[in-house]
């Protein structure tokens, strides 16, 4: 092997994966700035999101729901190819609609959307109320789902 290749190392998965979290993590706490949440619901939308990645993602886990279906992909393999944005964002965008809900914050999805959209492409005008705004909340709502299945509210 020469000095430039590195050998297979298992935690060169572990950091892409803790990047990946610091990276939904960030936009978790972007959106809920955005929307002036209060830091309780911001922190249950954390909790909600980690919840959701930990039994999707859990070693020896079925990454499924009590129903036999897939978390992640069951219901929104359609919604993930029409997704204008990156699926993590969609996910992040459903955990922040999920804690709104529960704390009984009063947010819109249209709201939630209209902030993932901007915090998530490089516009910066508000999503116009077209197929794509419609493919995107259909897409968190979607995520919201699969978050609640794997919750065990399914």
């Amino acid at each position: 092997m020469s000095g430039h290749q590195r050998p297979h190392d298992a935690s060169a998965g572990a950091t892409d994966s803790a990047a990946r979290t610091r990276r939904a993590c960030t936009f978790v706490r972007q959106l809920a700035h955005d929307l002036e949440m209060p830091p309780t619901t911001t922190c249950a939308a954390l909790a909600i999101l980690h919840a959701y990645k930990a039994e999707r993602d859990r070693p020896g886990g079925s990454g499924f729901d009590t129903e036999g279906k897939q978390l992640g992909a069951a219901s929104s393999a359609r919604e993930k190819e029409k997704s204008p944005l990156e699926w993590y964002k969609v996910e992040c965008a459903a955990a922040v609609l999920l804690a709104c809900k529960s704390g009984e914050v009063a947010r819109k999805v249209r709201d939630v959307v209209n902030v993932t959209h901007l915090r998530g492409s490089s516009s910066s005008q508000p999503i116009q109320v077209t197929a794509e705004f419609w493919d995107l909340r259909d897409a968190v709502v979607a995520a919201e789902q699969d978050l609640l299945r794997a919750l065990g509210f399914g």
